[in-house]
């Protein structure tokens, strides 16, 4: 049952509503998994912002549930199926953990992944908690229980390995993060899936590897983080190629040179990271 000011507009495909949509006029019965989506409209006053409401039925998953609508639902079908990781769409995301609903928030959608865009099967997905959409960074959820109670963006990881194990990515992450404190990796957790009221499959839910993962890793500003992530942007950065350049131009099996790159460089990072 929905109560508003106004005349309430709804939808029951995860859409955003808008006028052209059904009028709540008495209490909706769902029969099996839906979200509902509605707003009010009154004369005078601004309509107020979309509520999201998720409905499972007949279900009965152990594991944790993920349920994101897109506003436009067609527009995201077709950038789903396009190959192309670029775009931000615009919708709602919500987490549950048996009957609780630990955040329902408004956020951007976007493809990720290089690869993984390409692949039919499953593709992954990141949330993108921006204030133009409304609320800003998502805040008071330890979702990975390490202390850390605010994101700006999560990842929705599909596992792409389908002729595989599915979970060689978070097995081995999980390893790194038991071997060594020297090296980041994201912490996970395994959810079922849900967009647009669809079932999807399992999915792992993980931190984005952003600037705002490694300011909380070491405890910096995420203004003073830089991340390179393909090969020109290596290039490019003129302090990295200074500590290649000393390393390839000079001994490193003398000592004091030795020292002084590990100085400039984090060589116990890069070790580990090369072991593991």
């Amino acid at each position: 049952e929905l109560s508003g000011s106004g005349t309430i507009y709804y939808t029951l495909d995860g859409q955003k509503p808008d006028e052209s949509c059904a009028v709540y006029t008495e209490p909706i019965h769902l029969m099996q998994t839906t979200v509902v989506r509605a707003y009010a409209v009154e004369d005078g006053a601004i309509p107020s912002r979309v509520a999201t409401y998720n409905y499972f039925i007949n279900e009965y998953h152990t594991l944790p549930i993920i349920a994101f609508s897109a506003d436009d639902y067609g527009a995201w079908y077709t950038h789903y199926h396009s190959g192309n990781r670029f775009g931000e769409y615009e919708g709602t995301a919500a987490f549950y953990q048996g009957k609780e609903e630990v955040f329902n928030l408004d956020c951007g959608l976007r493809l990720k992944g290089f690869s993984a865009v390409m692949d039919e099967m499953k593709k992954n997905f990141g949330f993108y908690f921006r204030g133009k959409y409304g609320d800003g960074n998502l805040e008071n959820c330890d979702l990975f229980g390490t202390g850390i109670t605010e994101h700006s963006s999560l990842l929705i990881r599909a596992g792409q390995d389908h002729h595989e194990a599915l979970i060689r990515n978070e097995v081995l992450q999980e390893l790194c993060l038991e071997a060594t404190d020297a090296v980041p990796a994201q912490h996970n957790v395994f959810c079922v899936v849900y967009m647009n009221g669809r079932y999807m499959g399992i999915y792992s839910l993980k931190e984005n590897m952003n600037e705002h993962f490694f300011a909380d890793e070491y405890g910096v500003s995420p203004e003073s983080v830089t991340t390179l992530r393909l090969r020109s942007d290596v290039e490019a950065c003129e302090e990295l190629q200074d500590v290649i350049h000393f390393c390839t131009r000079n001994d490193m099996s003398d000592p004091a040179l030795y020292a002084q790159f590990c100085e400039m460089f984090d060589i116990n990072n890069f070790i580990d990271f090369i072991l593991l």
